[in-house]
This record gives structure tokens, sequence and C-alpha cells, in this order.
């Protein structure tokens, strides 16, 4: 059963990947993994449901299921095979979001 939320960074770049670096977005997960979070676990194949709209991966919405490994004290982040044929912003694309938000001053 999926009721517990933890963040999890969705890279746009495959250095964002082995940084750990993305998108910050909630998924939703079940006891085991939500525990295996709070103990700071490291490893892969861990799934959750995506809880908001991904920016950087239009693509990917609530609801969708998502692959991800635990990176220890360091934030969970998705899988990079799970998203190397995702339709994704570019780089350029990227910097325009974040300007538009800016000015929004969202």
């Amino acid at each position: 059963m999926f009721d517990k939320y933890i963040k999890v960074n969705i890279p746009l770049t495959e250095g964002d990947y082995r940084s750990g670096n993305g998108e910050g977005v909630w998924v939703e997960v079940d006891q085991k993994t939500k525990a295996d979070h709070d103990r700071d676990a490291i490893g892969a194949g861990y799934q959750g449901i995506l809880a908001n709209d991904s920016l950087y991966y239009p693509g990917l919405s609530c609801g969708d299921m998502i692959e991800f490994e635990m990176r220890g004290e360091k934030r969970p982040v998705v899988a990079w095979n799970f998203l190397q044929n995702r339709t994704h912003l570019t780089e350029a694309g990227k910097a325009v979001l974040i300007q538009e938000i800016a000015e929004r001053g969202v």
C-alpha cells in the first residue's frame, strides 16, 4: 500500500544523474521504501507513484509509476535508464523555464 511520501530528484542530464541533481518531485511510496529512505539506505530497484507532474519530462505526470535509487544521506534520484528514452527539456529549455518561474515570482 502506497501511503507515505518522499522527495526524489529527476535528473535532466546524465551528469545530473551522476551528481544527484535534478527537479525535486514528491513520490508516494510504501512503508518499506519510506523506512529505507529514513534509514539512509543505498541501492536501486525502488518504485513509487509520482505525486505531481514533472516540468523536466512533460510525459511524466501525477499518478505515473517511476523507478528510483536511494543514495544514503542524499536525496533519492530517478534511475537514468528509466529516463533515457523519454521526451525532456533541453538545457536551453531549462534555462527558459527557470527564467519564466523567476519572472512570475513562483
